[in-house]
């Protein structure tokens, strides 16, 4: 499949995730299966085909979910539990160069001096390191990912649920003063009424709470 860029073309410009979701199935591709192919209908249309064996139509369903595009396919299927859980921890890399309690009483002498002044500190060496306020800032803050997800459908019905909560610390005062928290849940039920009328219900939900130091 040759890339396609929406850089090349001006008026798709806005359209990046889209580009960066289907190099992600290009990429995750690799045995060449499930065949898909993708064209340009018009100036602001696109139609991504897709080959998939055993399903039909109605037995697929498409789903956005954290920035993947997931193709399910089910038919009579029981109902499906699956737990995903990540935990980690974050930290600064890297803090600024700054001078410690003593050089800086040194700079200050040198520059009342140079200006005609008396020594501001007569010993500074005496002050030693002194405190370096990113130490006493910055901590190593914890971040938590947890989905549960329940999936199934007959012959005429297909249903996908999910459950998130992620849990962030910021790096700088944590806790209360520092924190991201999102809950999300999302549903997605299509069922066949007949053959010529389908009923969907695609929905999702997010409840985010957060402060910034």
């Amino acid at each position: 499949m040759a890339k396609l860029s929406f850089g090349a073309y001006p008026h798709m410009l806005g359209f990046e995730q889209l580009e960066q979701l289907l190099e992600r199935a290009a990429k995750s591709s690799n045995d060449g299966y499930p065949p898909f192919n993708i064209e340009q209908t018009s100036d602001r249309s696109f139609r991504i085909s897709l080959a998939v064996a055993g399903f039909s139509e109605r037995d697929l369903s498409i789903i956005l979910e954290d920035r993947q595009l997931v193709i399910q396919g089910k038919k009579n299927q029981e109902t499906e539990f699956t737990l995903d859980s990540s935990y980690g921890m974050q930290e600064v890399d890297r803090y600024i160069d700054v001078l410690n309690a003593a050089q800086y009483a040194a700079i200050l002498n040198e520059g009342s001096v140079t200006s005609g002044g008396p020594l501001l500190f007569n010993n500074p060496s005496a002050l030693g390191v002194g405190t370096n306020w990113q130490d006493e800032l910055f901590d190593v803050a914890p971040i938590s990912n947890t989905t549960l997800s329940a999936a199934g459908g007959s012959d005429t019905t297909t249903y996908f649920l999910s459950a998130s909560y992620l849990a962030q610390e910021g790096v700088a005062g944590g806790g209360e003063k520092d924190f991201y928290d999102r809950s999300t849940l999302t549903a997605n039920f299509v069922s066949d009424l007949n053959d010529d009328l389908t009923f969907f219900v695609n929905t999702k939900y997010s409840n985010i709470k957060g402060n910034g130091a």
